[in-house]
């Protein structure tokens, strides 16, 4: 079973047919990389809004470095 941590408490768990090891790096940016479009896909559709900016200012939703992953988004 896997798990993913968010802001440091433990949320849900995913079967895993394949043996996975900690700090597996393929993983990891297949991972990244399916949850980088996902995010690019709730912005584009207007399902999830980036922080709000000046006008005319690109806004990031996301920022993916090295093992972490920043999301920028804004609540009702």
């Amino acid at each position: 079973m896997l798990s993913i941590k968010v802001n440091g408490n433990m949320i849900g768990f995913f079967p895993c047919n394949k043996e996975v090891r900690q700090g597996d790096l393929l993983l990891f940016c297949l991972d990244e990389e399916v949850l980088s479009m996902g995010i690019s896909h709730l912005v584009s559709s207007k399902k999830m809004f980036p922080m709000a900016s000046p006008k005319g200012m690109f806004v990031f939703s996301h920022v993916l470095y090295v093992d972490d992953i920043f999301i920028f988004f804004m609540t009702e």
